[in-house]
């Protein structure tokens, strides 16, 4: 019995050395990780530790465990390690709990993986970072050893696949033969660690160089995962390689093989990695080559075995690989290298071009740019004239009086209207200058303003002023009744400011005020107009008769 299971050892180290690579689950926080918790931080000995109530999950401990007590869930499992150690109540208070009370910390909730997706994976090869691996070769392949660690919660979906093929499987640092997985898979804590597999086989390949993935039948679950994140290729003609769910800019370069030959794989890596570093493109380049299976034929690949070298722009697609890849066929004599009839099928994108640039982008740009040399014409044309490159260019596109005539043209709001004032009481307007101040120097300095309605009022007072004095010249005077007298109008040079106003009761004009500054003084002075009393009027023309009848 000892003999056999040392006979098992010996063929799983074997199977495992002679795998070409292996890829590892990327997992959730484990339970000693602070991101593991809601609170952020690690839960000390006086604390309770809560799993969510439902918990899609295997949680492996750490060997040392010192907490307060444990909330399991209804559904979930726990993975103790050989030499794991697990401390209830608080004795060992390694982490001092902060203000010494107890509290309770609770676990996330885990995520789930799902095996078909790339983005799951990391592969421990030098080939990790290389954009130019298709997605079906970024899960792990058929002759692949896949790696789950017990750092965090394990729980990988199926997605209801009929096969799960791989080279071999070490689950948290165990070592698990096909068999035993295929069992594992129908128990209940098979279910927590591979969702969706009740239908599943398991089935293992060991060193398989007939491509990645033995069929076609992994494209869709894998696409399926993939296809919603497939960037715009940055190329006119993109091309898709096999084993490939999206469009990308490069070269291929496809052979049709009758058989897998591990001896032409290794010859077209090694003359494509020697045209790479005689080109020095090592730091701009990313190629890989590998052999791909086509189990059914179709319009576009027959069923065969082809031996593809995806070769693409490693920083940005500037068509470096498309040249590279011409350079290479026309060099390079393939009936020469390759052992047994094959037929060679080299494919390159377009010319690089940018997605997000539209039609109405370019038109703004266009617009953009003519009218900034529209400006700077303009402004050339105004310092400079008579140039002689001016005479090829039509003038009214530079002309600034067609601009300035344009872009300042007058409204009503803002138009000029000239005063018309009428009579002799009307003050002159256009000779009242305004005193305003100026902040920055502390000078006091004359703007004129022009108000249309200015003088209205007082068109009003002359009208009146008028009638009165021909009522009372109308009747026969002497030369001694001077007490009817028209008004009297005092004229002073250059007036400033004149103040008419006029009270009216009853038939009687009592007074009209004229207030005059003068320029260069500070002093005002005011003068009455002669007062008219329409009341004394017909004692006037009393005396007048008495006379006469004398």
């Amino acid at each position: 019995m000892t003999e056999e299971i040392i006979l098992k050892l010996l063929t799983l180290l074997l199977t495992i050395s002679l795998s070409s690579s292996n890829k590892r689950l990327l997992g959730n926080p484990g339970f000693d990780n602070a991101d593991a918790w809601e609170s952020g931080y690690l839960p000390c000995a006086l604390e309770e530790v809560i799993f969510p109530e439902t918990y899609p999950a295997v949680l492996p401990l750490p060997t040392t465990v010192d907490i307060s007590g444990l909330v399991l869930p209804r559904d979930g499992a726990i993975l103790f390690s050989p030499e794991s150690t697990i401390t209830l109540g608080g004795e060992l208070q390694k982490r001092e709990c902060e203000n010494g009370r107890s509290r309770r910390a609770y676990l996330k909730m885990p995520t789930t993986k799902k095996w078909y997706d790339p983005s799951s994976w990391v592969s421990t090869t030098a080939h990790a970072q290389n954009t130019a691996i298709p997605h079906l070769e970024r899960v792990p392949c058929a002759n692949e050893t896949v790696v789950m660690q017990r750092t965090g919660p394990l729980s990988v979906d199926l997605q209801n696949t009929a096969y799960l093929r791989l080279g071999h499987l070490n689950l948290a640092g165990s070592l698990i033969s096909s068999d035993y997985l295929n069992y594992l898979i129908h128990t209940d804590i098979g279910q927590l660690l591979f969702k969706n597999s009740l239908d599943t086989m398991v089935q293992y390949y060991h060193q398989d160089t007939c491509g990645c993935q033995l069929d076609e039948y992994f494209t869709s679950p894998v696409c399926q995962n993939v296809i919603e994140t497939c960037e715009r290729p940055h190329c006119l003609v993109p091309v898709t390689p096999l084993e490939s769910c999206c469009p990308i800019c490069g070269s291929v370069l496809r052979f049709s093989m009758e058989y897998c030959s591990e001896g032409n794989l290794n010859k077209l890596r090694k003359v494509i990695a020697a045209a790479i570093k005689e080109q020095e493109l090592t730091a701009d380049l990313d190629y890989h080559i590998n052999y791909v299976q086509i189990w059914h034929s179709s319009s576009i690949i027959p069923q065969g075995n082809y031996l593809q070298a995806i070769i693409v722009d490693r920083d940005g697609y500037s068509e470096k690989s498309v040249r590279f890849m011409e350079r290479l066929n026309a060099t390079t004599d393939w009936s020469k290298l390759f052992e047994g009839p094959h037929q060679l099928e080299m494919i390159a994108s377009g010319r690089p071009y940018n997605p997000n640039i539209t039609f109405g982008s370019i038109v703004l740009i266009i617009l953009c740019l003519v009218f900034v040399s529209v400006v700077a014409l303009v402004i050339f044309a105004q310092y400079a004239p008579d140039h002689r490159y001016l005479r090829h260019v039509p003038e009214w596109i530079y002309d600034p009086n067609r601009w300035r005539a344009f872009l300042l043209r007058s409204t009503v709001m803002f138009a000029r209207f000239e005063n018309v004032t009428a009579g002799g009481v009307d003050a002159d307007v256009t000779d009242g200058p305004t005193m305003g101040y100026d902040a920055e120097s502390g000078q006091v300095r004359e703007r004129a303003f022009d108000n249309p309605m200015f003088g209205e009022r007082l068109k009003e007072i002359s009208a009146a002023i008028t009638s009165t004095t021909a009522g009372a010249s109308a009747q026969p005077t002497s030369a001694s009744a001077t007490s009817a007298a028209a008004i009297v109008t005092v004229g002073m040079p250059k007036v400033k400011e004149q103040k008419l106003a006029m009270k009216s009761s009853g038939s009687k004009l009592e007074s009209v005020t004229l207030v005059d500054a003068m320029e260069g003084s500070d002093v005002e002075e005011e003068q009455e107009l002669t007062e008219i009393t329409l009341e004394d009027m017909p004692s006037v023309n009393d005396g007048v008769e008495e006379e006469t009848k004398e």
